[in-house]
């Protein structure tokens, strides 16, 4: 049952004396103890001429740690979600005690309840970071499990919009760790694309299926060169396009990377693309400046002959995350890139986003910082700090700062992995989140008419 956060009433919804607070940086738990009181209110934005703003819904509206959710509109009033969720063993919030599993969900917005949430994983290892994606009745989800005492991708897909779904197929070898999937489709095709590592390298692999899904081609090594790579796929008319980061090595990796292709041997934010369904690939293009980046990751979208690789980075350890978007008006071949300020808007330390390329526009969502007055009780002591929101602009096409950036979470706890799709014909962007407000973790959406 989906709950709808009254925005107009602000009101108080819930209180807890001790609670834990989980960051999860798209897919990384960690956990400590606050003494205090949560409490969670609906946010609200100032009234503009341009969008409107729908009420906030929890769609996993539980007492587990939902995180990670990931959101395909249907229609202007359903929608698609996958999402990690917890099974506790036992009552408590130890994460001994959790055994994390892969859910999938259709929502009606309108309030009628259909009971269809399933358990896609429902096994004893770790299910984590799943991605998906939705073309026609097809539904295509692919997440990393460790249940055979290795990570490995693991998938599954739909042919009835998401009512049942073939069993579950592993993509990846079981002789290398595999992380940070991502899954795009169109038509009969289906790519799926992660990061692997062996003892000997890192890479950037893509598996293709020309099938709905049913079979898979071979592993095709975009890249020997990765480290700790988020590698994102978008495919549109039979090109594919692939972006993903290279960091900065820490002293303490064990991969030996010293055969590692010159070319790619500088960190950044790199994209490469197939114009022949995932056939053939050109060399990965270097799209930040490398002299300045330490660690970051990246989202591409395409509409026509625009493609835009968009990215969050630091440039070391020590700094706030800053936010680029290069943009390609040929199809992918040259790119200029800009940096959006975002002081101009009071937010600071951009980490997390996800985009959407239509009709001469990129919308955007994204994780920041705000300055926050608010005092938590941290112990017996008072402490104001900074507080992550989820934010949404638009972007027109010539790359010029945005008017705007909107908060969507609005709240006193940590909002963050932020998803987003779009119904064009509606002119709905839907919005999902990760949120702590509600005392535990769960999945948020807004809604924006434009």
């Amino acid at each position: 049952m989906i709950n709808l956060l009254e925005q107009k009433d602000f009101e108080y919804l819930s209180e807890k004396r001790f609670f834990v607070i989980g960051i999860l940086l798209c897919g990384i738990v960690m956990t400590f103890s606050l003494l205090g009181g949560n409490q969670v209110w609906s946010s609200s934005i100032e009234p503009d001429s341009k969008f409107n703003f729908s009420d906030t819904y929890d769609l996993s509206n539980n007492q587990n740690d939902s995180v990670y959710g990931q959101i395909s509109s249907l229609d202007k009033n359903n929608l698609a979600l996958v999402w990690q969720d917890s099974n506790f063993k036992i009552t408590g919030s130890n994460l001994i005690d959790r055994n994390y599993d892969i859910f999938f969900e259709n929502f009606d917005l309108n309030g009628i309840i259909k009971d269809d949430r399933l358990n896609l994983s429902n096994n004893p290892g770790f299910s984590e970071h799943p991605h998906m994606a939705v073309s026609g009745n097809n539904t295509y989800i692919a997440w990393i499990d460790n249940s055979e005492n290795v990570k490995q991708v693991y998938f599954r897909h739909s042919e009835n919009t998401g009512q049942d779904f073939y069993n579950t197929t592993i993509l990846s070898s079981n002789e290398s760790q595999a992380s940070n999937v991502d899954v795009s489709a169109e038509s009969n095709f289906v790519y799926v694309t992660w990061q692997e590592k062996n003892l000997d390298r890192s890479s950037v692999i893509l598996r293709i299926s020309s099938d709905f899904g049913k079979t898979f081609g071979d592993e095709k090594v975009l890249s020997n060169y990765s480290s700790d790579s988020y590698p994102r796929i978008f495919s549109q008319n039979g090109t594919v396009f692939v972006t993903w980061n290279i960091d900065v090595i820490k002293s303490s990796d064990p991969f030996n990377y010293n055969n590692a292709i010159s070319s790619e041997i500088n960190p950044g934010i790199y994209f490469t693309m197939s114009r022949d369904e995932g056939n053939t690939f050109g060399a990965p293009q270097l799209l930040s400046n490398a002299s300045d980046f330490s660690y970051g990751e990246a989202q591409v979208s395409a509409f026509n002959n625009y493609v835009y690789v968009s990215w969050v980075q630091k440039d070391s350890p020590l700094t706030f995350g800053n936010l680029y978007v290069a943009k390609s008006a040929d199809y992918g071949n040259n790119f200029e890139r800009i940096e959006i300020p975002l002081k101009p808007y009071n937010i600071f330390d951009a980490s997390n986003l996800d985009t959407f390329a239509y009709g001469g526009k990129l919308f955007l969502a994204l994780e920041a910082s705000v300055n926050t007055t608010t005092s938590l009780n941290v112990g017996m002591k008072k402490e104001g700090g900074f507080n992550k929101e989820i934010f949404f602009t638009v972007l027109s096409q010539n790359l010029t700062s945005p008017k705007e950036m909107f908060n969507l979470s609005e709240n006193l706890g940590i909002s963050e992995c932020p998803s987003i799709s779009l119904l064009p014909n509606e002119k709905i962007v839907s919005v999902s989140w990760e949120d702590y407000t509600p005392g535990n973790h769960e999945i948020l959406m807004r809604q924006v008419h434009y």
